[in-house]
């Protein structure tokens, strides 16, 4: 009895500890940001402005069709991946994590060496004998942009809910003379409406906050809320702009997390024995090659960008970067170390607070989790900057803040995969250790940590592949001292230093595959 009442006790604290430092790290700067707003009772007037008003629309127009578009391209792609024996099923596992890994401004960038002037979408039309012209800039390059960015959401989500249909229903119903077509519209439809509506409010809301593909892609005649927010903070100081729109925006992206997470106890979860044996449909290759070109072209046009120059490859941007007049080199100690250091220390506690978490596997967690998503970068990094003026913090100390930034910001990746490790784990190891006498350090380190090590890896390497390239909060706090490689890349990007930035993106995009890479490995090599 006295067992099961310590054991009960733990657990709470665990539950409440977590719980407590998710609340502090992410709702209490958000907090700050309500109780300025409600000291300024006219405020959200600006909002009524001529020009937020039409950047408000531009934010909703843009995120519900580069949502719809997203779910169109990636449906067959989740029918592919879920219900065939397609070869390239690998191919698209990987292409489905690339929303969740692959930063805006590696993307972005990536997109400016398919879509710019000496892209490679011109040097394909030039074949054809027609004239280089950017693509660039322009309202449909940010929607291709969202688009590759978020179409592999669908077809993780939505696949992932199609594997779990029972097979033998479709086939009843084919049986009865619906067709494959028709079984979809009776049987599979209604069961994946929770998980397609999930996903389109997912690319919504990655849409509706976009920052760096609208900065780089959409250039001075586009802003979202998220690039105004940033402007009226960074740029234009226009506070009252600012905080209206940040407030706005949470509301917005709060109900649609509140919806989110409903919409999460619809969709199918317990996984049914699918054989995956339906034949491949004959355009299964007509679609499969051309997405996964579409979806990796950004990726490989960002490492290849650094060895682009005139008229082919080579390594003369590399050669002019580690030359003694870049101006890049002297800062790229300086952003590696800052970087290196800031991933890897808000990626720890990320996994810290996300393993108590996922043990007990209780719903205010994953409820927690989903409202995190409806705080912007933006809007955490503007409450953390007011949080720091209030503990009078030097401007160039405030850099610190950005390890609970990143660390809430991963938080909700790390607790997916932690609350899926701890699901499958044989917690009968644990009570078979107590047994033997095992007190909690032998618990962890002998039976814990030989099970979970390769998903702790794994989620580790994909925290700190996400810290890495976050751009918007790191640009919102960053100081005059202080550098990371996304905001180098960034700085060198705005001021026309293109071969500088290419360079940059190129380190920083292999950095990141590498870590995925390595990622995928570790928690495959135990499944041979």
């Amino acid at each position: 009895m006295d067992k099961q009442m310590a054991q009960h006790y733990d657990g709470k604290v665990k539950d409440w500890f977590s719980i407590f430092i998710v609340v502090i790290l992410a709702f209490f700067p958000f907090a700050l940001l309500v109780s300025f707003f409600l000291k300024s009772p006219g405020v959200f007037k600006v909002i009524k402005t001529p020009y937020v008003i039409s950047v408000v629309k531009f934010t909703f127009f843009q995120a519900i069709l580069s949502a719809v578009l997203s779910i169109f391209i990636g449906l067959p792609g989740a029918y592919l991946l879920s219900r065939t024996r397609i070869p390239l099923r690998s191919l698209f596992r990987s292409l489905s994590m690339v929303p969740f890994v692959v930063p805006g401004i590696v993307m972005a960038l990536g997109m400016v060496g398919i879509l710019g002037r000496k892209g490679i979408l011109n040097l394909i039309l030039s074949i054809f004998g027609f004239k280089p012209r950017s693509f660039l800039y322009s309202f449909w390059s940010i929607i291709l942009a969202h688009v590759i960015y978020n179409f592999p959401v669908t077809i993780r989500v939505v696949g992932d809910a199609w594997e779990r249909i029972d097979e033998d229903t479709v086939n009843s119903a084919m049986l009865e003379g619906y067709g494959r077509f028709g079984a979809f519209l009776r049987i599979d439809l209604p069961l994946l409406f929770p998980s397609i509506l999930f996903s389109f409010l997912l690319s919504f809301s990655y849409c509706f906050t976009s920052f760096s593909v609208v900065m780089i892609i959409g250039g001075v005649r586009f802003s979202t809320m998220e690039v105004l927010i940033y402007s009226n903070l960074r740029s234009f100081l226009n506070l009252d702009v600012a905080l209206s729109l940040t407030i706005f925006q949470s509301m917005i992206l709060g109900m649609v997390s509140l919806i989110t997470f409903k919409l999460g106890g619809f969709i199918l979860e317990e996984p049914t024995k699918v054989s995956r044996g339906e034949k491949i449909p004959r355009w299964a290759l007509f679609y499969s090659i051309p997405m996964i070109v579409f979806g990796f072209s950004p990726i490989i046009s960002s490492i290849l960008l650094g060895f682009v120059e005139h008229g082919g490859m080579g390594l003369s941007n590399f050669m002019a970067f580690f030359s003694h007049d870049s101006p890049a080199l002297e800062n790229l100690t300086k952003a590696l170390g800052f970087t290196l250091f800031y991933s890897t220390s808000a990626s720890l506690f990320t996994l810290f607070i996300s393993f108590m978490a996922g043990y007990s596997g209780k719903l205010i967690h994953r409820f927690l989790a989903n409202m995190l998503v409806g705080i912007s970068p933006v809007t955490l990094a503007y409450g953390y900057s007011i949080l720091g003026k209030m503990m009078n913090m030097d401007i160039n100390s405030m850099h610190i803040l950005l390890i609970p930034i990143y660390t809430v910001i991963t938080y909700p990746i790390a607790l997916t995969i932690m609350t899926s490790t701890w699901r499958y784990f044989p917690k009968q190891l644990l009570e078979m250790a107590e047994v033997d006498g095992a007190d909690k350090f032998q618990k962890f380190f002998h039976v814990i940590l030989p099970n979970m090590k390769k998903e702790m890896i794994s989620s580790f390497l994909l925290c700190s592949a996400v810290s890495m390239g976050e751009l918007a909060a790191t640009l919102t706090l960053q100081s005059p001292d202080f550098l990371t490689i996304s905001t180098l890349i960034y700085r060198m990007y705005s001021s026309r230093h293109f071969q500088e930035a290419k360079v940059l993106n190129t380190i920083l995009s292999a950095m990141i595959i590498a870590m995925f890479i390595l990622g995928e490995y570790i928690s495959k090599s135990d499944e041979e």
